[in-house]
């Protein structure tokens, strides 16, 4: 295992905000990728733009600083991402930061982007080249191809296998989707040491049965040979009965 230290901004509904610059023809195009951290499926996206020249000047737009960027039509699900998002944009922009405003969710709420709220935490995570880890690791990842450490409760909230920290109220992780429930029922190190006990005796009873099948095999040659060798012999005695019977 390693600890390793992460950062969360606890507030955020969006996460991995990356976005790239493009021209298609005469148009200038962002592409924007994010990832749903909110908890609950987004429907619709309010983001606050700043646009900037090849000198790192701002560039205004309808003589302001920042313009709007809108991305609707969504059915963004906890833990999801958003891939490759086109939004035409004004042509003489070179550089792009985006800032969440708004976000609407699937039941109709409506929440106004919150001050940060950002937590250093420390995970035990299982290292995938490490042979004494990997045990552990792939019965996690079994389960996910995302989990990595234990499940652990703490001061601020609740640590997922997938190793984000989630507030205490949240009853779902907002970075994979799985329920807390579920999580330390599945991942927790008394399940895991478990399902390898059960993996383990599985394994053994099958090798026992292997065992048991060559050991009947063997028997059933050994039985063969000696029949053969038996055959042999009473051809011996046959044809030697035979010779002195006719010399």
């Amino acid at each position: 295992m390693k600890r390793t230290e992460k950062k969360v901004d606890l507030n955020a509904h969006l996460s991995d905000i990356r976005t790239e610059l493009s021209r298609e023809g005469e148009k200038n195009v962002v592409s924007i990728c994010l990832k749903n951290v909110s908890g609950k499926e987004i429907t619709s996206i309010l983001f606050r733009a700043k646009g900037y020249d090849y000198f790192g000047d701002v560039i205004k737009v309808e003589e302001k600083d920042s313009f709007f960027i809108e991305i609707s039509a969504l059915h963004l699900k906890t833990g999801e991402y958003l891939q490759d998002k086109q939004i035409e944009i004004a042509g003489d922009i070179r550089k792009i930061e985006l800032e969440e405003e708004r976000v609407v969710f699937s039941d109709g709420g409506v929440e106004e982007r919150k001050e940060p709220q950002e937590k250093i935490y420390y995970v035990n995570c299982f290292e995938k080249d490490s042979y004494k880890d990997k045990p552990e690791l792939d019965e996690l990842l079994e389960q996910d191809e995302r989990f990595c450490c234990y499940p652990v409760e703490n001061e601020t909230g609740w640590i997922c296998a997938c190793a984000y920290l989630n507030r205490k109220e949240n009853q779902s992780c907002v970075n994979c989707g799985y329920t807390k429930k579920e999580v330390f029922w599945k991942c927790s190190e008394k399940a895991v040491k478990d399902s390898r006990k059960i993996k383990q005796l599985a394994f053994d009873k099958h090798l026992q049965q292997i065992a048991r099948i060559k050991k009947r095999q063997e028997t059933k040659e050994i039985i063969k040979y000696l029949f053969e060798v038996f055959l042999v012999l009473l051809g011996i005695i046959l044809a030697l009965w035979l010779y002195i019977c006719f010399r």
